[in-house]
Formats: C-alpha cells, structure tokens, sequence
C-alpha cells in the first residue's frame, strides 16, 4: 500500500517514511535505507522531529540532528555516558548510530544535566516517540530515580523504573 502511494503521490513524505520503516521493522533494514536516500535524491522532505523542555523559565528546542544548541558537546557525551552505562549494567539495547541525536534523547540528556536529581523530566514532542528513543527512555529510568514525561503527537508517556505509562502501546 505504501509503495501505491509512492507512485500515487511522489512528492508527499508520509508513504516514503511509511516504507521505510515497513522495511526496517521486518529486517529488510538496507531497503529501508534505499527508501530513504531515493527520498533524499528526489528532494522530499519530513518534517523534522522536535522537542522542547522547559527549564528556569526557558523553553530549549531540540531537533533531530541538529547542534545549535550551546550544550550540545555536553548532551551528546550525556547521551554517550547513558549508553555506556547501558552496556555496563547488561541493560537490553540495540544501539542505532542513525538514531543516536533524536531530539527526545538530546531533550532528555538536557534534562538530566540542567534540572535537579529528583525533579521529573517534561518533554514535549511534535511527532510519535520511535520505538528506539521509548526503550531508551525506559533504559534511562533504570539508571536514574527519575520521571520521565513525554508528550508525543498521540498521548503521554510517563516512565518510570523501566515501565512506560502506556504499556508498550504507543
């Protein structure tokens, strides 16, 4: 349906983006990744994944790739850190190097760097969580006794010691 679409509308994002991740999600991951470029190639752009968090009265905008930030050294060594941890810990996570700068991971590692130990986490997000950034935030609550709250594009996910508010359904 998604390749229909394709040839339906060629210049409309949605069914690239919806191929692709078809691809990827049934280990077809190098067609997925064929999607993607034949996208690139023909100039066809999404909208980009964002997030905001606000801290001391300033909100801070995260987006997917993006290294405007003035902290941004710090998030990405934060995000590293928590990675690493990961691995250390025997915590289940099948790293994604494509999917390391999601803006909900570069929020989050913001979050843990500029707001107190215990204080929750709010993060607000343009477009549906991915799955690799959902068990990250999962992973994380197993690191830091912490909330994590996210609003994405469909509900609210509030994680928390390794559990999801949505029970896996988002």
């Amino acid at each position: 349906m998604a390749r229909q679409g394709l040839e339906l509308d060629p210049s409309d994002p949605a069914f690239y983006v919806l191929l692709a991740n078809l691809y990827d999600d049934s280990g077809q991951s190098e067609l997925g990744e064929k999607t993607r470029r034949m996208m690139r190639e023909r100039g066809v752009r999404k909208n980009p994944g964002q997030s905001w968090m606000e801290t001391r009265n300033m909100v801070h905008l995260f987006t997917a790739g993006d290294a405007s930030h003035p902290l941004i050294g710090k998030i990405h060594e934060k995000i590293e850190s928590l990675i690493a941890q990961f691995r250390d810990q025997g915590i289940l996570y099948q790293e994604n190097r494509a999917l390391v700068h999601h803006s909900e991971k570069l929020a989050v590692a913001f979050g843990l760097l500029s707001t107190s130990e215990k204080a929750p986490i709010r993060i607000i997000k343009n477009i549906r969580i991915c799955r690799d950034c959902h068990q990250f935030m999962m992973n994380v609550t197993m690191l830091v006794d912490r909330e994590i709250i996210v609003r994405d594009g469909n509900r609210f996910h509030s994680f928390r010691e390794c559990e999801c508010s949505c029970r896996g359904y988002w």
